[in-house]
């Protein structure tokens, strides 16, 4: 592992404020930059360090999806500059390592609790690494995919403490939806990845994918209805793995012919395919730590979304706020938990068109 003599350096002026939110009576931090767009980081990427108080976010986002990332302090309200990024790229793992690409043939990384910055590998100068990244719970395998010169898709996992970079699988799916992305490593069992097959969602037909890295065997984990005409009758996709690493999460999108839609759960080995909760039209989706609940954002409608708290083991549902958002990315709601479970982060368009960063306390709505 390369390293260089690079400290956090400069801060940003980040506003921070709060309301009720009187629907679900619970309190909603506020991070802003005005005239400026903020966002956390990606559905599926852990965005807290694991003291619950420091945010890694994405600041001064700009129309290419670059951007600055930003360690925040709730707390004090201090931020400090980490690294220019590529918008969706940066995972934070427990040992408080905040991995990240800038759209080339490396992937960069920083401790957040020293300020140093480094290279974690370079590949060939052909090849980018795309994102989003992931890591599993030791900090030890990164899950990534990457794309050569030619537009060919190719799934693998990098060794953090070596450097080393591992093939687990090239799928080549048929043009022109080519595409396999979404690398994510179980926490767990790390020799397993998950892939999506990526193209529009009405057309995708085998999206949910696992490889072993150990064996090879490719796993189609989930498959999707078909319906009489030979049309298309499940669209799905925003995948999850939930903490244990027994399970995928997934959203079963509203739009498709066959219902139920919602929130949608399978095996590991591909059994026991079960829907969670439908009583919304859910979008993206995020486990908590401790397996027990899910936060979903809803489809937008006249440009509003919905977070929504969803118990896991009973099914049930809460509404914890309604928010802004946009139809692109980077402006989509991403609910995402911390360490402890207590705060539900994502990200709205405030009052005055800026991206800003929402955390909601639900420390008083996880009992029972």
């Amino acid at each position: 592992m390369a390293t260089n003599d690079y400290v956090f350096t400069g801060a940003l002026k980040l506003s921070r404020s709060g309301y009720r939110e009187e629907a679900a009576n619970i309190p909603i931090d506020v991070i802003s930059r005005k005239g400026s767009d903020i966002s956390h980081l990606y559905v599926s990427s852990m965005c807290w360090e694991t003291d619950n108080r420091h945010l890694v976010l994405c600041a001064d986002i700009d129309e290419s999806l670059r951007c600055r990332l930003v360690r925040f302090d709730t707390a004090t309200g201090d931020s400090r500059y980490i690294d220019d990024a590529c918008w969706a790229s940066a995972v934070v793992s427990r040992q408080n390592i905040v991995y990240y690409l800038k759209g080339d043939h490396r992937i960069y990384a920083a401790n957040l609790a020293t300020g140093h910055r480094f290279v974690v590998c370079s590949h060939d100068p052909a090849v980018t690494f795309k994102e989003p990244l992931s890591v599993n719970d030791t900090g030890s395998r990164l899950g990534v995919y990457w794309c050569t010169d030619d537009d060919n898709y190719t799934i693998g996992w990098i060794d953090t403490e070596t450097g080393d970079i591992h093939r687990a699988a090239e799928p080549g799916f048929a043009r022109p939806n080519h595409c396999a992305n979404h690398t994510q490593v179980n926490p767990v069992y790390d020799n397993v990845l998950f892939f999506a097959h990526e193209g529009p969602a009405h057309v995708i037909r085998d999206r949910i994918w696992s490889v072993d890295t150990e064996t090879g065997h490719l796993l189609n984990m989930y498959a999707q209805q078909m319906m009489p005409d030979g049309l298309l009758g499940e669209y799905v996709g925003h995948e999850i793995w939930s903490h244990d690493g027994e399970k995928l999460v997934f959203v079963k999108y509203p739009h498709s012919p066959l219902q139920p839609s919602g929130i949608y759960s399978v095996s590991r080995d591909g059994s026991s395919p079960a829907l969670v909760c439908g009583d919304y039209p859910y979008w993206h989706v995020s486990v908590s730590p401790d397996g027990r609940w899910a936060a979903a954002d809803t489809m937008p409608h006249q440009s509003k979304s919905r977070i929504v708290l969803i118990d896991l083991h009973g099914g049930s549902s809460r509404l914890l706020c309604e928010i802004r958002c946009g139809d692109r990315h980077p402006a989509h709601p991403h609910p995402t938990f911390s360490p402890d479970g207590n705060q539900v982060t994502f990200s709205f368009v405030n009052d005055e068109g800026d991206l800003s960063v929402g955390s909601a306390d639900i420390s008083g709505l996880r009992t029972g």
